[in-house]
Formats: structure tokens, C-alpha cells, sequence
């Protein structure tokens, strides 16, 4: 089984737009790019530490992949 990752219903909606495994690699890197930038918004918001903590690993996943 792989590994799953718990997402706050408040970014249900960036997660879901993820492409698939197939997708090439430069619309994998600008969905990350795009998603770290949504979620960089919503620091000052209400669900601002949920989202602090979720950019480390969409940087994470950004550096090791591309």
C-alpha cells in the first residue's frame, strides 16, 4: 500500500486538482509550484497552520523530484 497523506478539508480542493502519476514531469512541477503558492496565501488565513505545515513537504517533494 502507498503511503497517504492527510489533508485539511480547507485544501481538499488544490489536492484534487494533483495530476496523475502519467502526467509529465513539467506540469507535475508547475501544479507543485502553483499549489506551494495557494498554500503560501493562506498563511495569514484561518487555517494558516495547517497550511505552514503542508508547504515543507510540497518544497520537499518539489527539490527531491525535479
Amino acid at each position: 500500500m502507498g503511503r497517504r497523506l492527510f489533508v485539511p478539508a480547507a485544501f481538499a480542493d488544490l489536492f484534487a486538482s494533483m495530476p496523475p502519476k502519467s502526467a509529465p514531469a513539467s506540469r507535475c512541477r508547475e501544479w507543485l509550484e502553483v499549489t506551494e503558492t495557494a498554500l503560501r496565501s493562506e498563511i495569514s488565513g484561518p487555517h494558516g497552520v495547517q497550511a505552514w505545515r503542508l508547504i515543507p513537504l510540497l518544497v520537499t517533494v518539489r527539490r527531491t523530484s525535479f
